[in-house]
């Protein structure tokens, strides 16, 4: 397993998994898809990557990707495949939602990617950002994505 960590400006309550260099066709943060989420989603699966949704803005989110190499490597880690996407790039990032990459790392293959997605940490964020109010925010929200390849990583 290759672990990379994050930590990205969250804007407008949402940062992206994306393929890097993004596409504007195929990129997770297109409207139609962050206006069509049910209330109580707090990830979702676009053609290109994964879109998160924070519970504020303006403040800073921890992003840790673990990168298994194989469906196999990922149900012995207990893992499920909630979500998925399809990578046509050699690389994936971390983006803010002015794309604005915070973490540029290897795709584990090209192809259908599984990813299995957690948060923590969002009470609290919720709290420092809109009760106490406070202006300068970090990693308070903690979000872990986990991702494999459908098929043998190259």
């Amino acid at each position: 397993m290759i672990e990379y960590d994050a930590s990205v400006s969250v804007e407008h309550s949402t940062f992206f998994l994306t393929n890097w260099p993004s596409d504007p066709e195929t990129h997770p943060g297109k409207l139609d898809l962050i206006a069509n989420l049910p209330d109580d989603e707090i990830v979702f699966a676009g053609i290109g990557g994964l879109g998160f949704i924070s519970v504020g803005s303006n403040h800073y989110a921890a992003v840790h990707v673990r990168i298994h190499p194989s469906v196999q490597a990922a149900e012995s880690a207990g893992l499920k495949p909630v979500h998925s996407f399809i990578t046509h790039s050699p690389e994936l990032a971390v983006v803010t939602t002015m794309d604005f990459p915070s973490c540029v790392f290897p795709a584990p293959a090209q192809g259908r990617i599984f990813a299995e997605v957690s948060c923590t940490g969002r009470d609290r964020a919720h709290y420092l950002l809109h009760e106490a109010r406070l202006d300068d925010v970090r990693n308070a929200e903690q979000w872990t994505v986990n991702l494999w390849p459908e098929t043998t990583a190259y």
